[in-house]
Parts: structure tokens; sequence; C-alpha cells
């Protein structure tokens, strides 16, 4: 809560208290008024009565009629003056009385709107405060390199390491990855992932995914120029779908990742082991909830 809010709120708490204070002194005051008008009627009406016991000494049959304390009915016409005096009396203290009323009503209306408002920036600040602590919590999975490798057996394999960058687990990770010599459609990769729910782990905060593709099925012989074509590309390419910690039922915080890296059979020589690919141009991407639909033909 900042100074001004509070300054605000210490304001209104003042003119409350002193509202209440000024319609308890009214009331104070027309009850007063009430009373010193009663017994100036009540006076002036045991003067004329005995006034007229002594003029006509004849019994005389008095009627009282109750009515409410704010009305009083004199039959004298020398109290008519008194009459209009306590009635204006009256309708000032009451205008009064309704005019401060009206005028607290309309700040407690005021106060009643500036806290929904507050509310609202308040839950506001929370969410926002909840999506930047989803963003510095979540799972962040990429690709931290992919290899070319001639194994032992002279197998051309290739590795992509896959990694979290995160402060939590990326769980429900499915994986759809393919390598050779032409690039396929990484979306489709996606939705096949999705579908088929495949190779299914749990990639921790920090940790290493390695995932491995053969290339060719034989052996390569002395001369690598005789089954490997010169300047010929060899792509790997793949689609990684995975939730975190705050995903729910509605792809709401689930994630997405498509790569592709490609290596040109010219730099594969003998006696090399292990080349490192270069990103493509197309197909590295990522986002939030489901993936893109597959590119049609």
């Amino acid at each position: 809560m900042d100074h001004s809010t509070r300054r605000f709120i210490g304001i209104t708490r003042q003119f409350i208290s002193l509202s209440r204070k000024l319609k308890k002194e009214l009331r104070k005051a027309l009850s007063d008024l009430t009373c010193a008008l009663q017994k100036q009627t009540e006076a002036i009406r045991q003067s004329n009565e005995s006034r007229d016991d002594k003029q006509s000494p004849t019994p005389e049959i008095i009627t009282t009629v109750n009515l409410p304390e704010s009305i009083e009915v004199h039959q004298k016409a020398e109290d008519t003056s008194d009459e209009r005096a306590y009635r204006r009396a009256t309708f000032f203290v009451t205008g009064l009385t309704f005019g401060a009323i009206t005028v607290y009503a309309v700040l407690v209306y005021w106060q009643y709107e500036q806290m929904i408002a507050s509310n609202r920036v308040a839950q506001t600040a929370i969410e926002l405060s909840k999506a930047s602590s989803r963003l510095d919590e979540r799972a962040w999975v990429g690709v931290q390199g992919a290899v070319l490798n001639i194994t032992p057996k002279r197998l051309i394999t290739v590795n992509v390491d896959f990694t979290n960058s995160g402060r939590t687990p990326a769980v429900n990770a499915y994986m759809r990855n393919s390598a050779g010599p032409k690039l396929g459609d990484v979306l489709q990769l996606c939705k096949d992932a999705i579908e088929k729910k495949e190779s299914r782990i749990l990639i921790p905060p920090g940790a290493h995914s390695v995932v491995s593709h053969p290339i060719t099925k034989q052996p390569l012989p002395e001369h690598l120029e005789q089954t490997v074509n010169p300047k010929q590309n060899i792509y790997a390419f793949g689609c990684v779908v995975y939730d975190d910690i705050f995903t729910d039922k509605n792809w709401e915080h689930r994630h997405w990742l498509t790569h592709c890296e490609v290596i040109n059979t010219d730099k594969i020589e003998s006696g090399v082991v292990a080349l490192g690919m270069l990103a493509c141009k197309d197909g590295n991407d990522t986002g939030d909830g489901a993936p893109p639909s597959p590119n049609k033909p």
C-alpha cells in the first residue's frame, strides 16, 4: 500500500468520524428543540385552561388525541405562530440530517469503488507475479548441439543433445526425431509425438538427454567416397513436446520445440570420428501450448 492510498484512507476515516459526530449533535439539538417546544406548548395550554376556567366555570369536556411526537395539534389561534416555528425548525434539522447522510452515503460508495479498483489492481499484480514466477521456474528444453559420429564399427550416427536449462523438471517429454539425407516435416513429427506418445522421458534441471540416430546400416569401407556421396547434406531433425510443473489439462504451460541440424558429407574424411553439425536455416522453433499443424504438401 503506497503513501497516497494510506493518506486517502486516513482522510476518509476522519470524514466518516466527523459525519457521525455531526449526526449525533444534530439529533441532540433536534431532541432539545422538540422538548422545549413541547414544554412551551404545555405551558400555553395550561394558561389557556386556567383562563377559561375563570371566565366560564361550566364543566368542559377535553378530548385528547395521541399523535406522533413530531406533530402537535393546537386548538388555539395564538399557538399558530409557535406551530409554524416548530415546523420550520423540524424541517431545517431534518433537511440538514438528510444532507449529511447523503454526503456520507456518496463517500462510502466512492470508497467502495476505490476498494474494488484497488482489488483489481492487486489481483492483476498477483497474476503478473505468478506469470513471472512461472517463467523463472519453468523447464526450458533446448538443443545443446548435434554431432555426426563414426562409430568403432565404422557406422555413421547422429547424436542430438537435448538439455533442460530451467529450474524445474521437464515432464511428459515426448520426442520424435529423424536423420537422413532428406529434410522432413518437423511439425509432422510433433503431431506423431503427441499421438503415438513414444520415448516419454523426464529431463531434470541442468540434465542432458542424448538421442542417437543411425545413418548407415553397413560399415564404411576404407575409401569413404565409395559409399558417401560428396557434397551431400545429412540432416538431423525432430520435435519435442513437454510439460512443466505448471501444465494443466487445457495445454496451458505445455511447450514444444522443433530442431534441425545439417552437415555436408565433404567434411567426412578418413580418421574423423566426430563432426559438429550446424543449425538449419529453417526448422528451429519453439512455443507454448499446442504446436502448429503440419505443413500441407
